[in-house]
């Protein structure tokens, strides 16, 4: 007679050892293939920093085009009359990245930007305002825009109606090896000039070195990595200084700078003045220096301040150096619209050169 009874299988399941293994196992794979995975994100957001290059890039070439000469990086007026300033700088009207707005489809915002009007008088729906492709997604410690408590205070304390609240942006205009301010741009030594300045008008033809040896925008990276220092050379992060109230706040202040504006000025009503960051960037300091020198256009300048750091090393302007949150290196726009990445231990003597227009040197492209 055959048997009915079901037939028993042992089931085994895993053991806790087992178990252990394999999520060991599956723990060192995904350890892996983080980095990569990182890598590979890293990659994507330094092409878009590339592409926001390559955009501007073709802005300034569109500008130059059209009026035969690049965009001031600071305009000013004629006289360079900072009497009865209220806030930054009276005579800083607009820069080149609110010039090359309507190259960047950004026509609106254009018509909005008061030109008759000092940048502090500029409405605070303009200021706050975030554009894309002046942001570099690798920068991924800061907020845009980016409302400054201090700035917010002396707006309201000096009744500018621009406010506390700025668009941001990471890159920033080749000053050349020139950290001096002069109310005459050319009395800067032309060795040591680059394709912008405050009041300064350049040409394609006077750019002797090349347009395509010349740096046009290089990056500088804003937020909580790029602490700020107070001199050239300077190695520890300095705290806030504010003359209108005569403390200091104690805190360490960071690389940031809007695209309206025009960084930090000594002289004001007041005598406000807060460590900043502008619009230009110069190499007298190396790729990626930390802490960042802050900006500061000292008016009044005795007059052989023009001649920048690296001639008259007791100068009283500051520059910032470029720097990126690309690892080992940032990227920089030409003057003919290409962009390059930069390697930080480039020779600095090279580095100098590409950052000037009229220099005439000659060397070895460092490009990758």
């Amino acid at each position: 007679m055959v048997s009915m009874l079901p037939i028993r299988r042992n089931r085994r399941g895993f053991t806790l050892v087992e178990l252990l293994v394999v999520i060991a196992i599956i723990g060192i794979l995904i350890a892996l293939l983080l980095p990569a995975v990182q890598a590979a994100r890293e990659a994507g957001r330094r092409s878009q920093c590339t592409n926001n290059l390559k955009q501007i890039g073709l802005a300034l070439l569109n500008y130059e085009s059209t009026n035969n000469c690049y965009p001031m990086g600071l305009l000013t007026d004629d006289d360079m009359d900072f009497t009865g300033a209220i806030f930054g700088v009276d005579g800083v009207y607009s820069n080149g990245f609110v010039m090359i707005l309507p190259h960047l489809e950004q026509d609106n915002l254009k018509t909005l930007y008061n030109s008759n009007r000092p940048w502090y008088l500029q409405s605070p729906q303009v200021a706050r305002t975030t554009i894309n492709v002046y942001n570099c997604p690798s920068n991924t410690n800061k907020n845009d825009p980016f409302t400054d408590p201090l700035l917010q205070e002396a707006a309201n304390t000096l009744g500018a109606p621009v406010g506390g609240t700025f668009g941001l942006t990471d890159y920033i205009f080749s000053k050349g090896t020139a950290d001096g301010f002069c109310d005459t741009p050319v009395k800067i030594h032309s060795s040591e000039r680059g394709l912008f300045d405050s009041g300064m008008v350049m040409r394609i033809s006077g750019v002797r070195d090349g347009t395509s040896n010349t740096f046009a925008v290089g990056e500088g990276a804003g937020g909580e990595h790029w602490a700020l220092c107070e001199d050239i050379g300077c190695s520890t992060p300095s705290t806030i200084m504010n003359p209108i109230w005569g403390a200091t706040h104690g805190n360490t202040y960071y690389a940031r700078q809007p695209w309206i504006g025009a960084g930090n000025v000594n002289f004001g009503r007041d005598n406000f003045q807060w460590l900043a960051t502008g619009g230009f960037g110069c190499t007298v300091e190396p790729l990626n220096k930390w802490p960042v020198t802050h900006f500061l256009f000292h008016i009044p300048a005795p007059d052989d301040d023009c001649r920048g750091s690296l001639r008259n090393p007791s100068s009283l302007h500051r520059v910032p150096n470029f720097r990126s949150d690309h690892r080992g290196g940032g990227n920089f726009l030409l003057g003919d619209g290409s962009v390059h990445f930069v390697n930080d231990s480039i020779d600095r003597t090279v580095y100098r050169g590409l950052s000037t227009a009229m220099a005439n040197e000659v060397f070895d492209s460092p490009f990758e």
